[in-house]
């Protein structure tokens, strides 16, 4: 009786310890459009961890397939500022779970966008372009200030003008 009174005891310590550590992350956490290349802040709530380290990834397919974004990044304030990698797509998660605790995890409740925000239409490549002759240059753009530099090279490795 005595064992098995110390053994139920020891559960629920057990679980309610591994219910005291968690993280729950506050941005972004779904619905979010974002672009490549800018900036943007993983913030984070943690309650009842002993560490500021906290591994930090992202996945483009919804959670299949994950990339570290940060590993054993300390941080006193559960915040990261992130620079949104080149790629694109609808079905963005990002995790952040403590370095020393994996009870202390969460992922976004759900997707997020990342979107290229100047797309070349035209010339794009494989064009023919000829001397003293005009081209006409468009392209889609979102999310820009609508400011922008057009220039060009002859070569792969050439300057651009």
């Amino acid at each position: 009786m005595k064992k098995t009174l110390l053994l139920i005891v020891f559960a629920i310590s057990l679980v309610n310890y591994a219910k005291a550590q968690n993280a729950t992350i506050i941005n972004p956490n779904g619905g979010e459009i974002f672009y490549s290349c800018e900036e943007q802040l993983i913030s984070w709530n943690s309650s009842g961890v002993s560490s500021d380290l906290w591994n930090i990834d992202y996945s483009l397919d919804g959670g299949t397939i994950w990339s570290s974004i940060a590993s054993n990044y300390l941080s006193a304030d559960n915040t990261f500022l992130w620079t949104i990698p080149f790629v694109e797509s609808e079905d963005v998660l990002v995790r952040v779970t403590n370095a020393l605790d994996t009870n202390a995890s969460d992922t976004s409740d759900a997707f997020f966008s990342i979107r290229i925000p100047i797309k070349l239409s035209s010339a794009n490549g494989g064009e023919t372009l000829f001397g003293n002759t005009s081209h006409n240059i468009t392209w889609n753009a979102s999310g820009t200030s609508n400011r922008y530099t057009i220039q060009y090279r002859v070569s792969e490795t050439g300057s651009w003008l």
